[in-house]
């Protein structure tokens, strides 16, 4: 047990050492790269990954790996993250009331209740034939960071990318002629520049998004600028879309001189936002493909995300195509059923669900 104890706590010193520097403008481009892959990390877990191997693309633990056809590499060592490992995971639902947050934090706090767990990139897999197809990925080109120019390029699928925008967008979504700034968000309107190429439409409006969702927790102006860019990077990112060259640039004019003086909950905040615009942008689509209705209640495929409402006292349906839904009633219900999953839409676009908190 003191082993153990020993290696947490020497994990917790490189994360103290990792933040110190995880904001300057290669570290954070590595940051923001690495979570467009693996949103469903913690950013303390992203940060000690990218500590212990710094080219990381994509990581998942064995299990996961064999899924998809990959195998870990003869000699590889996996990368140690932290796990939160619960020692009532048996006891009915009943038994178990929601923590509060200062209960939370306690719990967040006390390295006992973690443990370490291996997970490896995809650098350290081959496929089944044995073929070495892990070259690591390189999103941020170099360039001065004040010289930010507009992205070009066309969108795939671009209208029906900004239908589902507009679904999800807090305030409507009007394009206009002659106005100054590429996009802005007060009042009752998201307002996009109407000239602009269909990648620079698709980051903007994303962005535009974001910053509603984070402003009332971020009345800074820089901060918010810095937090909903990088949102932004990640979801489009995550859509195939490379804003790079406009996004990182962005962020470290808006960061330069702030770096070491931004909490940790900067990082997290970013992290659950990106990973709530994911989910609501993947159950608009799910929802379309299998022609659920979803006036009513939202559609939305991840399972650690049903788990965490679940245990937030939020009604988690699991959703049966052509047949409705049915309440989950336990833990074991989420962990064995394959989804999608739903919720009251209230509950999913509400102002306590903004952030993904």
């Amino acid at each position: 047990m003191q082993d153990k104890d020993v290696q947490v706590k020497s994990m917790s010193k490189m994360l103290e050492e990792g933040l110190s520097s995880v904001f300057s403008t290669g570290h954070f481009r590595r940051f923001l790269s690495f979570i467009a892959n693996n949103p469903n990390y913690s950013y303390r877990n992203v940060i000690l990954i990218l500590r212990q191997c710094p080219h990381a693309t994509k990581t998942k633990g064995v299990r996961a790996w064999n899924k998809e056809g990959r195998w870990i590499k003869p000699g590889e060592t996996g990368l140690r993250i932290n796990a939160l490992f619960d020692k009532n995971k048996d006891k009915k639902k009943e038994e178990q009331p929601p923590l509060s947050p200062s209960e939370k934090k306690r719990l967040q706090a006390d390295d006992s209740k973690f443990r370490r767990v291996s997970v490896f990139d995809f650098s350290q897999t081959r496929d089944a034939d044995g073929a070495d197809d892990s070259e690591p990925r390189q999103t941020a080109p170099a360039g001065n960071v004040f010289d930010v120019a507009r992205l070009e390029g066309s969108v795939p699928g671009y209208d029906a990318l900004l239908r589902d925008l507009g679904e999800i967008a807090p305030y409507p979504i009007y394009f206009r002629n002659g106005v100054k700034t590429d996009g802005s968000s007060l009042y009752d309107g998201i307002i996009i520049k109407n000239d602009m190429s269909q990648l620079h439409t698709i980051r903007t409006i994303v962005n535009q998004i974001a910053c509603v969702w984070l402003r009332a927790d971020c009345p800074d102006r820089e901060r918010l600028s810095i937090m909903a860019e990088s949102v932004a990077f990640i979801i489009c990112h995550y859509l195939n879309l490379d804003t790079s060259g406009f996004s990182f640039h962005h962020i470290a004019k808006y960061s330069l001189g702030r770096e070491r003086n931004t909490p940790e909950g900067f990082l997290d905040h970013i992290q659950k936002t990106a990973l709530y615009f994911i989910d609501t942008l993947d159950g608009i689509r799910e929802a379309r493909k299998i022609g659920y209705a979803a006036d009513e209640y939202f559609l939305f495929t991840n399972r650690k995300t049903a788990m965490r409402l679940f245990r937030q006292g939020y009604y988690v349906y699991l959703v049966y195509p052509g047949q409705g839904e049915l309440l989950a009633m336990s833990k074991k219900n989420l962990e064995q059923y394959e989804g999608p999953f739903a919720v009251p839409r209230r509950d999913w676009f509400g102002d306590t669900r903004q952030t993904a908190a």
